[in-house]
């Protein structure tokens, strides 16, 4: 099997298109990997390659496979998209986990040896979410997010508001509830660019939650996801439309 079948076998074994890319359908892999798909592109050297894992580290991805040949590739990724016990790549998949885990781990230790302030004021609000998740209470509000940084002298990054549509600084970080309730977080952008959502339908738990692993992050400490925001990343690519305005936060 070549790829000019590969498409044709997978659609006639009743595989659905939309959860797999070939090299002929002009979308972008990595995009496409990062939101859960599974990619089969050409390689340097007449290598092929699979590109996902998405699912499994909630955005990040990985080359899961290569194969030296377009038949190898094509073979094995018709096999494991069409397998039913288990899902495409499951072992490449887990072991990608495993890395991504040990990296995220190595990536916080030395976060923590630069940052000793930022560590423990992670380690305090760890320590209250999980207090409250055992509770069934929200993990933060918009208050707490507001303060949550005083204590080392940080500033957050985020405006915590709706959309002024005057202007706003370049870049501008932006995190607010719209009409239905449900939080959106986007940036301004810069130079001309029109504003593009990070995510939306979050919770305020989940917004506040997210802002302040993002905050952390920029000082070295690897973002936590979780499936709630990496879905709440995915909806937020294909939300057109003006940022949607709102009152500011009273905190």
């Amino acid at each position: 099997m070549d790829i000019s079948r590969l498409d044709l076998a997978l659609r006639s074994a009743g595989v659905d298109p939309s959860e797999y890319l070939l090299p002929d359908r002009g979308d972008a892999p990595g995009l496409w990997a990062r939101d859960g798909g599974i990619a089969l592109v050409a390689g340097p050297q007449q290598q092929w390659r699979v590109y996902g894992g998405a699912e499994a580290t909630f955005g990040f991805t990985t080359c899961l496979s290569t194969f030296d040949s377009e038949r190898q590739g094509c073979a094995a990724f018709y096999r494991e998209l069409t397998r039913a016990d288990a899902m495409p790549f499951a072992e490449a998949t887990a072991v990608w986990q495993q890395e991504w885990a040990r990296g995220q781990q190595d990536r916080d230790i030395e976060a923590t040896r630069a940052h000793p302030e930022l560590a423990t004021l992670r380690a305090r609000w760890d320590h209250s979410w999980a207090g409250r998740r055992a509770r069934g209470e929200a993990q933060m509000t918009a208050a707490e997010l507001h303060t949550a940084f005083q204590p080392v002298g940080r500033s957050l990054g985020w405006h915590l508001g709706g959309f002024d549509p005057a202007p706003v600084p370049d870049a501008n970080l932006m995190a607010a509830p719209g009409p239905d309730g449900t939080w959106w977080l986007a940036n301004t952008g810069e130079r001309g660019r029109r504003p593009w959502f990070i995510a939306v339908g979050l919770t305020e738990a989940d917004a506040c939650t997210y802002v302040f692993d993002d905050a952390v992050a920029v000082a070295g400490f690897a973002r936590r996801t979780t499936e709630v925001r990496w879905r709440a990343e995915i909806a937020a690519r294909h939300c057109g439309g003006p940022l949607p305005p709102w009152p500011p936060i009273t905190c």
